[in-house]
């Protein structure tokens, strides 16, 4: 149950960004993103082509104005920044039993007092500017990977169940009142054989995914705001923490879930790894907090619960080639999974419109609902390239080398176990739970 109370029931809009900071506060950011501007905003085309492919409605135009001036400020603040040096060295220089030393020392020094004059000026423009591209450059969302469908989604996977089920085998899962006492999407209790399950299926999918290397791990359920920007998630989906100085504070106490990516971001935030030993496989499960409007959806009960038990697996990768691998790898071992599950099911790799900003592509497992008529989304693996890496330090390097590298990473919900439960609490008579 999740009390709609003040403590942790709070939106919070803002233009500012925890991941980059606010020097008109004095508020600074624990960690500066790498910005590989030149990469990002060279091809302008494939960005406009991403931007058009999402249905994002953001001004190109406008930032690369902003790009070139900025760009234009830095240069010429580093030749202002050389100048005083140069003029020192000149004064140093100088003869003074020379005739006219005086009159050229003089010369330098009110040259340098106006160079020192314009510098300043120069700074205080050239931060308004990059504060303003900066906070533009975090909207930009990730590369789309070539597997991503252009205009309609794609089924990669399908499984049809050994079961014959009818409509008027079906109810509303609502009405399984010895199961689910439900109020609303921020309240409802598991009863019975539910409960267990809720409890069972996750232990076992721990246990199977930790026979395929992934590694067991227990994470919080708070992160704070610098994550959720990090990895492009949009703060108002999250429950804030309630603060007494909130116009003044950018990093943000949320609750998400141990059972959330955002949660595994806390612990390889700045974190450097030697290159051997990736790839790196983690598996958690625990609850997953949601803030998203659900009224104008079409689900109802335990489909639009703002909390939920989930499964999720994290992996780390060298680069885009190892990525693809391991991608294809977890994607298997999650479809082994679902065909134990004994439900007809499908795996879909979604169009860029369905993305979030920091997914560069996404496979998503849907189990059909016989009482809806309709496949039902209860898991997904997402694909993320170096985009978070480089928002939140994460890197790795190569045995005695300094340069260090940005992991590709991988992530998703094996399955919301909360939704696989209404699907099956849809069908008559008592909780019928696959046997794993």
């Amino acid at each position: 149950m999740l009390l709609r109370i003040p403590l942790i029931y709070h939106l919070v809009r803002r233009n500012v960004s925890a991941l980059y900071g606010d020097r008109t506060k004095g508020n600074y950011p624990i960690l500066r993103p790498y910005f590989d501007f030149n990469t990002k905003l060279h091809d302008k085309q494939k960005l406009e082509q991403n931007i058009t492919r999402r249905k994002l409605n953001i001004d190109l135009n406008k930032i690369n104005k902003l790009w070139s001036t900025y760009a234009a400020l830095s240069k010429k603040q580093y030749d202002l920044e050389r100048r005083p040096k140069e003029i020192v060295d000149s004064m140093k220089n100088v003869d003074p039993k020379a005739k006219g030393s005086d009159d050229l020392t003089r010369k330098y020094e009110i040259e340098l007092a106006m160079v020192k004059s314009d510098l300043k000026a120069l700074k205080e423009s050239a931060h308004a500017v990059e504060d303003l591209f900066i906070h533009t450059f975090l909207d930009l969302p990730n590369d789309i990977n070539e597997r991503t469908p252009l205009d309609v989604n794609r089924v990669h996977f399908s499984h049809s169940d050994q079961q014959t089920i009818t409509e008027d085998d079906t109810e509303n899962h609502l009405n399984k009142v010895n199961y689910l006492e439900y109020h609303d999407p921020h309240c409802y209790f598991l009863k019975g054989d539910a409960a267990e399950y809720d409890l069972a299926l996750p232990f076992y999918c721990m246990e199977m995914f930790g026979s395929h290397g992934f590694i067991p791990f227990s994470n919080p359920d708070f992160i704070r705001s610098v994550l959720a920007e990090g990895a492009g998630v949009d703060k108002s989906d999250l429950m804030t923490i309630v603060d007494e100085d909130l116009d003044n504070k950018l990093n943000l106490m949320h609750i998400a879930g141990g059972g959330s990516m955002l949660s595994f971001l806390g612990f390889v935030t700045r974190l450097m790894v030697y290159k051997n030993l990736l790839p790196l496989k983690f598996v958690s499960s625990g609850k997953v907090f949601s803030n998203r409007d659900t009224s104008s959806s079409e689900d109802y009960g335990l489909y639009s619960a703002c909390q939920t038990t989930n499964v999720q697996l994290f992996c780390m990768t060298t680069n885009g080639s190892e990525a693809l691998n391991q991608f294809d790898e977890i994607v298997g071992q999650m479809i082994e999974f679902y065909k134990r599950l004994d439900r007809m099911f499908r795996v879909v790799y979604v169009t860029g419109d369905q993305l979030d900003q920091a997914e560069d592509s996404r496979a998503v497992f849907e189990i059909f609902s016989h009482q809806r008529k309709c496949f039902i989304p209860v898991g997904h693996l997402s694909s993320y390239g170096d985009y978070v890496s480089k928002r939140l330090l994460i890197a790795f390097k190569d045995g005695n080398a300094k340069e260090m590298q940005f992991p590709h990473l991988i992530s998703g919900s094996l399955i919301n176990v909360t939704k696989y439960l209404a699907i099956l609490l849809e069908d008559k008579g008592a909780l019928k739970t696959p046997k794993m």
